[in-house]
């Protein structure tokens, strides 16, 4: 992830969520899937050790170049170069 933005996509289904990253598939959840309208939430739960623990005053950055939906059956745009 640090080499630069990666693009990653969510595809929802009513039975499934799969998941890319780069236009290469990652994997597929066919459980505990929601089927009722909710909202985009993009967090970043960040670290700076071997622990998976973010040391306290340490800033932590998260960027993200854009964001897309894409509603179904409409063809997806472009990714943005």
């Amino acid at each position: 992830m640090g080499a630069g933005f990666q693009v990653y996509k969510f595809v929802w289904t009513p039975n499934t969520i799969t998941f890319y990253v780069n236009n290469q598939y990652q994997a597929t959840l066919n459980n505990f899937i929601g089927s009722a309208p909710a909202n985009l939430f993009v967090a970043l739960f960040g670290s700076d050790s071997s622990t998976n623990s973010a040391s306290l005053g340490v800033n932590q950055y998260m960027y993200v170049q854009w964001i897309r939906y894409t509603a179904p059956g409409d063809t997806p745009l472009p990714v943005p170069t």
